[in-house]
């Protein structure tokens, strides 16, 4: 039994790693490195959790949060502790507390962030801002669809839309 476990743990770590490849352009591999205090699987694989200090580091970004859980279908996680690493999929990532994320020059931060693999989809939560430079932007909630490169920022009855744009100096105004 612990030998199967082990298997699980291991083969689900690979999951994470292989297929969280999704947040690049498709087809593209790159490597992934989560660190945190703890790492504990749950529902037979189902399920990883990364609590304390998470850190994710990949060339095109870094996403730090208190905890980062993990969702594999379980019919995926089960085949991937049959079967070896990288054969089953990510349904979902959600990191939570003190969420921050920098990709390419710009940052964002929340109190929770969720990407969706199957839509390509990243949904920032709880006070979520987007900034690039002086320029922001918040809202209730802020949805990016990194494949399509399209975004949309959502207000709300407690919180509207806010942008801030600042125009470089010698643009004509």
């Amino acid at each position: 039994m612990k030998a199967r476990a082990a298997i699980i743990v291991m083969a689900v770590l690979a999951v994470v790693i292989c297929a969280s490849a999704g947040l690049a352009a498709d087809g593209d591999a790159v490597p992934t490195r989560i660190t945190s205090d703890v790492m504990r699987v749950e529902q037979g694989g189902a399920r990883v959790v990364f609590t304390g200090n998470v850190v994710v580091t990949r060339p095109d970004m870094v996403i730090r949060s208190r905890t980062l859980t993990v969702f594999v279908p379980a019919k995926d996680a089960g085949d991937a502790a049959a079967t070896g690493p990288g054969q089953g999929r990510i349904e979902r990532i959600v990191a939570q507390g003190d969420v921050r994320i920098e990709r390419e020059g710009r940052r964002g931060e929340a109190a929770k962030a969720t990407w969706h693999e199957d839509q390509g989809l990243l949904v920032m939560e709880g006070d979520p801002v987007l900034r690039e430079g002086d320029n922001a932007i918040a809202g209730e909630v802020i949805k990016i669809w990194i494949r399509d490169g399209r975004s949309e920022v959502v207000g709300g009855k407690d919180k509207r839309v806010e942008a801030t744009f600042f125009t470089p100096e010698g643009v004509e105004r």
